[in-house]
């Protein structure tokens, strides 16, 4: 619920600033213009959770991003949208992917009436320990969060974000987890156990 009221919040800005009639409006300008950055730069720091803002061409190449510059970014290419919910008119969505920085990484963002879109890149990890670390502070408890391929997107010890629980020789020694992440990836709901290191990666813990 959390995450889609930001994704909800996401949309917000990206429409405010899409639909804006302001000569200051990213539409409005090139890319190579320096009001460009300075308002892509506005949206990603009135959007919770944004690590990079950037305008997009019709085909999704970057043409204009903050922080950095387009340059960085040649040949790579942005990852399939989808909508981000049932009824979901404007905003879209990305799978999770690993960025050019080295993160895990989500794009939203929606088309432009000229073509081009808006696109807002959250840096996952980051995000969701800004919303799990003070749920669970100070009681006996952990969080990790993985999708179904294994690839984990948010662990306490931070270490573990971004390894794959099925194909990282780290959770090799752990049958039992490796089961039990299979069955969280196939079951709605359930219950299990495990053995793994502690959150200092030393010795096991069960």
């Amino acid at each position: 619920e959390a995450l889609e009221d930001e994704l909800d919040a996401v949309e917000e800005a990206l429409l405010a600033d899409a639909e804006a009639s302001n000569p200051q409006s990213v539409r409005g300008h090139t890319a190579t213009a320096p009001e460009t950055t300075a308002d892509l730069q506005a949206l990603c720091d009135k959007t919770a959770g944004a690590s990079r803002c950037a305008l997009l061409d019709a085909d999704r190449a970057i043409q204009a991003v903050t922080p950095g510059s387009p340059r960085a970014y040649t040949g790579a290419v942005t990852h399939p949208w989808q909508k981000a919910a049932a009824g979901a008119t404007a905003l879209e969505c990305s799978q999770v992917y690993r960025a050019l920085e080295g993160y895990d990484a989500l794009d939203a963002g929606i088309a432009l009436n000229d073509g081009n879109s808006l696109a807002v890149t959250l840096q996952l990890g980051h995000w969701l320990d800004s919303q799990i670390a003070p749920v669970v502070a100070g009681l006996p408890v952990e969080i990790w969060i993985m999708q179904p391929d294994g690839q984990i997107l948010y662990d306490a010890n931070h270490e573990e974000i971004g390894r794959n629980l099925f194909a990282d020789p780290l959770y090799k020694p752990y049958p039992e987890l490796q089961e039990l992440g299979k069955r969280i990836a196939a079951e709605e709901s359930g219950s299990g156990s495990y053995t793994f290191l502690r959150q200092d990666m030393q010795a096991p813990l069960d």
